[in-house]
């Protein structure tokens, strides 16, 4: 695993930026959704592990998500992100613009 791909997620947790799926606000905490299935709950804020993620990797769908833009099966619907028909996270009015751009949509 290359050095430069792990970050601090919160406490003692560090781990590789590829291996996050999604990550979920919860009040002061973060649950860390990995690729492999598995979540953490972190006693750090979502908006301190955003700024420790590389940008134009994960963007920040709503007040709560932030998601990995390499996430598979992803389709974007009117107001909401679909994966196999299924809404998974809402995105917000004044953040679907950037994403469109972001995704190249």
């Amino acid at each position: 695993m290359n050095s430069k791909k792990i970050i601090h997620l919160g406490g003692r947790l560090h781990r590789s930026y590829e291996e996050i799926s999604f990550l979920k606000a919860d009040v002061n905490y973060t649950r860390i959704h990995f690729k492999s299935g598995e979540t953490e709950l972190v006693a750090t804020n979502l908006g301190q592990i955003e700024k420790r993620l590389p940008e134009g990797l994960f963007y920040r769908v709503n007040r709560s998500t932030i998601i990995n833009l390499d996430m598979k099966d992803l389709q974007i619907a009117a107001d909401s992100i679909r994966k196999n028909k299924k809404p998974l996270f809402k995105i917000s009015k004044r953040r679907k613009q950037g994403l469109l751009e972001v995704l190249n949509l």
